[in-house]
């Protein structure tokens, strides 16, 4: 049962849309998968590409380079989770929420740990 303090994070996460974005980062990466059979290095730099002009497209200039970054580099191994995945198991539904699951826990002590830190 989670308490209050988890019960806001969640709040926060849902909010900010961190949840959507992430569904449609792992998406892209099983989109990407489909195509074809590619290196995986030059896929890397596509999906990094296309994620970095979508998020500064959207938040650049609003907030500092380094937080777009940051979130570019997430979003990128989650894309790539989502390209590596198919090619490495059998889908499963209950996996893949498990998964969405432990990532917004994953932002969720990102935020309570900066919180506490400042």
């Amino acid at each position: 049962m989670r308490n209050i303090r988890e019960e806001k994070l969640h709040s926060f996460i849902k909010e900010l849309g961190i949840t959507e974005s992430i569904k449609v980062a792992f998406d892209l990466g099983v989109f990407i998968s489909q195509q074809g059979d590619r290196n995986i290095f030059d896929i890397g730099i596509e999906l990094q590409e296309m994620i970095h002009l979508n998020i500064y497209e959207a938040y650049g200039g609003i907030y500092p380079n380094d937080l777009l970054s940051n979130n570019v580099e997430y979003f990128l191994q989650i894309a790539l989770l989502g390209y590596i995945l198919p090619g490495v198991c059998a889908y499963d539904g209950e996996i893949k929420n498990k998964l969405f699951t432990l990532m917004q826990a994953k932002i969720a002590q990102a935020i309570d740990h900066k919180d506490k830190s400042n």
